[in-house]
């Protein structure tokens, strides 16, 4: 093989791992605007909206985590992991809130527990703002993937190597 053609072949592959990364990333986007969605309407109605079919949504989110760790950089990823942690907390407090004993839950800053949830929202936009934020500038770097700081994952789990 030609030097030219090999460096055709290495171009071509670049190309493609950027397409997928960026195709991960507008996924990823997708369900953080989706759960955003939800929790504003959670604020507004003390009420977190099902889905049509949670099974579906869950399946939807299982191929973007695994696509995300092939693809996402080592900070994006922990940008990542602090979004759901804050949305789990979030959940966690409403479910606290929503099923209190011995009184009619009312969204209320005079509710203790309301306000644990509200906090866990302020949280949770903050580490989406966060995540957000490294996503577009990973999304808007040199075009092509040859970005300082990614690291490719072995699928064999084994060591990763710098983006070339």
């Amino acid at each position: 093989m030609g030097i030219a053609q090999r460096s055709t072949t290495r171009r071509e592959r670049e190309h493609r791992v950027w397409d997928r990364r960026m195709a991960v990333y507008d996924e990823a986007l997708i369900l953080i605007h989706r759960i955003a969605h939800d929790r504003g309407e959670m604020l507004r109605t003390g009420i977190l909206p099902e889905r049509r079919n949670p099974q579906t949504d869950r399946a939807d989110i299982t191929p973007v985590l695994a696509k995300l760790e092939i693809y996402g950089s080592d900070q994006l990823l922990a940008a990542h992991e602090k979004t759901f942690e804050a949305m789990r907390e979030w959940i966690n407090a409403w479910g606290i809130w929503k099923t209190q004993e011995e009184t009619n839950p009312r969204r209320s800053d005079r509710d203790p527990l309301w306000v644990i949830v509200t906090e866990g929202v302020r949280n949770a936009e903050e580490a989406d703002r966060r995540f957000v934020e490294l996503l577009r500038a990973e999304a808007r770097a040199d075009g092509h993937g040859k970005r300082k700081g990614v690291r490719f994952r072995n699928r064999t789990g084994g060591p990763t190597r710098d983006a070339q």
